[in-house]
């Protein structure tokens, strides 16, 4: 929990950039509280990329999300 909270300072506190990688980013609360603060960052004008890698035994990612995030600038 200390770890996530943390990450959600980081974002909070970006003024020109975020980068984050990830080989699993599920749908989990976590991960809508997490998309909502880099969409809460890129909407401040902060420019956020996702880097997801695609590691065929633990790749997970919901579309839903990749057009969510698509849709409001998100790299």
């Amino acid at each position: 929990a200390a770890a996530f909270e943390q990450r959600l300072q980081m974002i909070r506190r970006a003024n020109k950039s975020i980068e984050v990688e990830y080989f699993c980013y599920n749908t989990d609360l976590a991960s809508k509280i997490f998309t909502q603060e880099l969409i809460n960052a890129k909407n401040r004008g902060v420019k956020v990329r996702v880097l997801i890698d695609k590691a065929v035994n633990v790749f997970v990612f919901n579309s839903y999300y990749a057009r969510e995030l698509n849709d409001r600038g998100i790299e």
